[in-house]
């Protein structure tokens, strides 16, 4: 989408780089305004913000609760393999294995209690991981808001390009190609109350396979 100024208006059209486009010129006044509506949907005014932010929290403190009896065990396992290692050293100490046997069985048992680190690892972090990236995209949205409350076009502009990709002007419409959250997002927006943004946000990020492909 190319920009042009004629006697002091801008206009904007198709850049025509690959073909001799026909499509007419648009007013920068109505292309701000179909940018406009575009973040409207996408936008997230504070109180719905600081309500869903708030769940989110709640989801979170309740994974870590429900998971916790599962990394102790994993936790129970990792003290239980190191005093088979030292057990193994002593009976190797004793001369009752021989140096290679001795080798091959510590070797098994570090790989064990490396495996048992990792998934230790994992359930720390798993919480953490869905939750960051779901506050993240409602922080996105709520930017949207205040983009919108500020006025200025140059920032709608930025938070549209944040959305989505190849823009194209057709029958004096903008029309783009947007990715990841934000098209699932689009596809049912506007919500009509924060539970709904909830929903999808609990949906999308903490792991339904049918909403990500």
């Amino acid at each position: 989408i190319t920009a042009e100024t004629q006697k002091g208006y801008t206009y904007y059209r198709c850049t025509k780089r690959l073909t001799n486009c026909t499509q007419k010129y648009v007013r920068e006044e109505e292309l701000a305004t179909q940018i406009q509506s575009i973040l409207q949907k996408v936008s997230l005014c504070d109180d719905w913000t600081t309500k869903i932010l708030k769940e989110l929290e709640k989801d979170k403190a309740r994974d870590v609760q429900s998971s916790r009896p599962q990394q102790q065990n994993l936790e129970a396992q990792i003290v239980a393999m190191d005093g088979k290692i030292n057990k193994l050293i002593d009976i190797y100490l004793d001369g009752s294995l021989s140096l290679e046997e001795y080798q091959q069985k510590k070797e098994t048992y570090l790989n064990e209690k490396k495996d048992l680190q990792e998934r230790v690892k994992d359930f720390a972090a798993g919480g953490d991981n869905w939750f960051e990236r779901a506050k993240d995209f409602v922080t996105d949205l709520n930017r949207a808001s205040c983009v919108l409350r500020e006025g200025n076009l140059e920032s709608q502009r930025e938070y549209l390009e944040k959305i989505g990709s190849n823009f194209i002007l057709k029958e004096r419409r903008i029309n783009f190609s947007s990715e990841g959250t934000f098209r699932h997002y689009l596809s049912s927006a506007p919500y009509q109350t924060w539970r709904c943004v909830l929903r999808f946000v609990r949906t999308y990020f903490r792991g339904s396979p049918e909403v990500k492909n």
